[in-house]
């Protein structure tokens, strides 16, 4: 039995289903857009701010060594594993702008929303859930606008957890 092929073709299938949903919903597709290109900002003014006040001697080293080691590891997977973004791939327009100059997998904007929450979290702050949901909302929304496959967004994720994480033991 071929797996990796099945598990591809789910990944291709799920995402191209989720982003077909979104494009027929009006709603759906400002949210999806919103949490696509603008959340991971709010995240990250929230989440730097905080540590500015709270801990800027250790939290922001922690953050970013962790956003560099996150973005040298994103690099080196996606050296080896280039991927096409799904719109490219599949013939269709973008839910929101087409501005990159590099291939889907892994996503950067997950890796970059994992270490914002990872780094909060690994610090102590508060309301961790709504962190964490945030994050997780910065990748769904990247699949739903089309610029990413789901198992883009889980590499990025895990990249930008166990960067973290890194960080958080070192310090």
């Amino acid at each position: 039995m071929k797996v990796l092929p099945m598990l591809a073709s789910l990944d291709h299938n799920l995402s191209l289903a989720l982003y077909r949903f979104t494009k027929q919903h009006a709603t759906v597709r400002q949210v999806a857009r919103v949490c696509a290109s603008v959340l991971i900002w709010a995240l990250a003014a929230m989440i730097v701010g905080s540590l500015t006040v709270t801990s800027a001697l250790l939290g922001l080293p922690i953050l970013v060594g962790a956003f560099f080691t996150g973005h040298i590891v994103n690099a080196i997977i996606e050296h080896f594993r280039w991927r096409e973004r799904p719109y490219k791939t599949h013939h269709f327009e973008p839910l929101i702008s087409q501005r990159w100059l590099h291939g889907s997998f892994p996503s950067d904007h997950a890796m970059m929303a994992a270490v914002l929450a990872a780094v909060w979290v690994g610090m102590g702050g508060a309301w961790p859930a709504p962190v964490i949901a945030t994050a997780l909302l910065v990748g769904l929304g990247r699949i739903l606008v089309g610029v990413h496959y789901v198992s883009d967004i889980v590499v990025g994720l895990a990249t930008g957890a166990a960067a973290s994480l890194l960080f958080l033991l070192i310090f």
